[in-house]
């Protein structure tokens, strides 16, 4: 069976009975994994059961195909057994297969893949089965940003102002694993509730957090500043910001750039409208004035690309990243409208 992005929440609260293995793909790693563990609860919710939980990779599946079925048929005198598995692929297919085909396998399946495209074996399998289903995770957009935020803040006795509310949802992304470890050092900071976050309680922990250095990456590529975007990869990746985080935020950034530029009318109305920090806001519109639609498309088209090889190529990710990030400073510094 097939699930929504918009029904993938509730599916996850309450998985249909009739799902015996469960796909979780997408190109949101942290997402991918949270939506994972939390299927895996409503079974077995502690996550150290040795007896109950069964844990593995994609390589070691593929090393032994049969195992999964063999797994899925086993008895646990401590209830429903789960089998975890991370990092599968379509090289996988027929192990699932297999265990689709299986009456007697009786655990719940659940399986971390990436971004599977619509013509993906293993992703047709899932959604095509009836005793199965593929739940997609993509980027958070606003909404999903705010609404994590105010679940976790709540979560602390915690409560943020409108106006942190905005910071936030402008600042954490739409990686879901980023966005939780800076909420995480923002609950830390405030101390527990209750309590009103405050504009300045995120300024103080977010705007000098690994966020805030993303975004300094980006502005310094779409502003042709080749020694600030050094500095800024070196922090980032330095703090272990993974790659493909760095090349969706160039995304996003160069998405709202695409936005004001088409838009023909008054640059900095359009910063409001964009959701663009207000300090930030004159670097926007000097960059806005800088780049063309078409010179800003293929500037997306690079980063895409870059997060592909990421994920497919032998070169090291953070080289992938920093290359083609350079290249767009580089047509920052030599383009003028």
């Amino acid at each position: 069976m097939k699930v929504t992005p918009k029904a993938a929440d509730g599916f996850v609260k309450r998985p249909d009975p009739a799902a015996r293995a469960i796909l979780v793909y997408g190109p949101d790693d942290g997402l991918v994994s949270e939506r994972a563990k939390l299927l895996v609860r409503t079974v077995c919710p502690n996550l150290d059961d040795p007896f109950q939980l069964v844990q593995y990779t994609g390589a070691q599946l593929a090393a032994d195909p049969a195992r999964l079925t063999d797994e899925a048929r086993e008895f646990s005198m401590m209830g429903r057994r789960v089998i975890w598995l991370r990092d599968v692929g379509n090289g996988q297919t027929a192990a699932f297969e297999q265990l689709l085909g299986d009456d007697k396998a009786e655990a719940l399946v659940v399986a971390e893949a990436g971004d599977l495209n619509a013509k993906s074996s293993l992703r047709k399998l899932f959604e095509e089965a009836r005793n199965a289903a593929a739940l997609p995770c993509y980027a958070d957009d606003n909404e999903a940003i705010a609404e994590v935020a105010r679940s976790m803040l709540a979560e602390a006795g915690l409560k943020a102002d409108g106006e942190a509310l905005g910071y936030l949802v402008d600042h954490l992304g739409g990686d879901r694993l980023l966005t939780r470890r800076e909420l995480e050092k923002l609950i830390s900071y405030k101390g527990p509730g209750p309590a009103t976050v405050t504009i300045e309680d995120c300024e103080a922990v977010v705007g000098d957090s690994a966020v805030t250095g993303l975004d300094d990456v980006v502005y310094a590529t779409a502003s042709g500043n080749f020694t600030g975007l050094d500095r800024a990869l070196a922090r980032v990746f330095l703090e272990g910001d993974p790659p493909v985080a760095v090349l969706r935020v160039a995304q996003k950034h160069f998405q709202k750039l695409h936005q004001a530029v088409a838009s023909s009318g008054d640059a900095r109305a359009m910063t409001k409208r964009l959701g663009v920090f207000y300090k930030r806001e004159a670097e926007f519109v000097a960059q806005a004035t800088r780049w063309t639609a078409p010179r800003l498309a293929t500037a997306l088209d690079l980063l895409t690309q870059a997060e592909i090889d990421c994920k497919s190529s032998n070169m090291p990710d953070e080289a992938i990243c920093r290359h083609a990030l350079l290249r767009i400073a580089t047509a920052a510094r030599s383009g003028r409208r």
